[in-house]
């Protein structure tokens, strides 16, 4: 992917550099939501301080306030409720020498997933190729596997394949829903940039980017080698736009290991399965304008992770 159409780095940056000067060292959840619909779903990840995540909660464990007034919680969606989960993998020629430990990792990741847990697969290059539509049957899935190919060229959809995910196969689905994204950055897309960047504001679908490197990075001290954390605090590009895809839809950026991508998946996993799901009409329906929620939970040791601000769609004109 070191070579893209211009239309589609074009999006990237644009993108790329509205993001810059939010994009710090740790993953923040203070990126507005715009919604276009009277129901928000919110994804909340609940830990205790030393990290670990809380599950068993109930929705009377939870409290809901947007801009200081107290909401009610109309949807909730437990740690036990089925999970929904789009593999989405880059098969552009930079990645050949690492497909194969990538296939081993997916499989490995599809059988994590509960029986009533459903899947799909989704390659992207030149094209975006759906090659397992949403199931609970993990035999397809992984069979599907098969399927990836690496196509030589350099272009890398992967704006295309999440904006078709959120507007076709995901459209009409409740609950827990997450998009796994693995790729080594550079992604771009003809979707226009203005329709990409507001459907992730509306999106109530999660997106885990696990980013792995194929090529060195030269940091500004000289060092061809560094940790996320550090890359994103220079920032690389590509790594800041991978963690504003996270951040603004309330998931969360990997590294992956270009050999070895058990670790990012197992740690994607252990988040998703302690993932819930909070839905409720807001009172200040001010469109256009950014307002604050807050979500609290009655355990003195919880820390919350969620989306603090949120932004209604204007309606068109006629009041439709």
């Amino acid at each position: 992917m070191k070579y893209l159409r211009t239309g589609i780095q074009l999006t990237v940056a644009l993108w790329v550099v509205g993001s810059l000067f939010s994009v710090t060292a740790q993953v923040v959840d203070d990126a507005p939501i715009k919604i276009n619909t009277v129901l928000l779903n919110v994804p909340v990840v609940v830990s205790d301080k030393d990290g670990r995540n809380i599950t068993g909660l109930k929705k009377e464990d939870f409290s809901v306030y947007q801009e200081g007034v107290k909401q009610t919680i109309e949807f909730f969606a437990n740690t036990e409720e089925p999970l929904n989960v789009a593999i989405v993998v880059d098969t552009s020629s930079s990645v050949r020498r690492v497909i194969k430990s990538l296939k081993k990792a997916a499989s490995d990741f599809i059988s994590t997933l509960g029986p009533d847990d459903k899947g799909l697969l989704m390659s992207f290059d030149i094209d975006v190729h759906l090659l397992c539509e949403l199931t609970s049957d993990k035999d397809d899935l992984r069979k599907s596997l098969n399927s990836l190919f690496i196509l030589e060229g350099a272009d890398s959809l992967g704006i295309d394949a999440i904006y078709r995910i959120h507007k076709k196969e995901f459209a009409s689905i409740k609950g827990r829903k997450a998009i796994v994204l693995i790729t080594d950055g550079g992604i771009g897309g003809y979707t226009p940039y203005e329709t990409w960047s507001r459907m992730l504001k509306e999106s109530d679908t999660a997106i885990y980017p696990i980013w792995f490197q194929t090529r060195p990075v030269v940091m500004p001290n000289g060092a061809k080698t560094a940790t996320l954390d550090e890359l994103l605090k220079v920032p690389v590009l590509e790594v800041a736009f991978m963690n504003r895809l996270a951040t603004d839809t309330g998931g969360r950026l990997f590294a992956g290991e270009a050999d070895n991508f058990n670790g990012a998946f197992q740690r994607i996993v252990d988040e998703l399965k302690k993932t819930y799901v909070l839905g409720f009409y807001p009172t200040n329906t001010d469109e256009g304008k950014p307002t604050n929620i807050t979500i609290k939970v009655n355990r003195n040791d919880a820390v919350v992770r969620s989306k603090k601000v949120i932004q209604l769609k204007p309606r068109k004109k006629g009041g439709k």
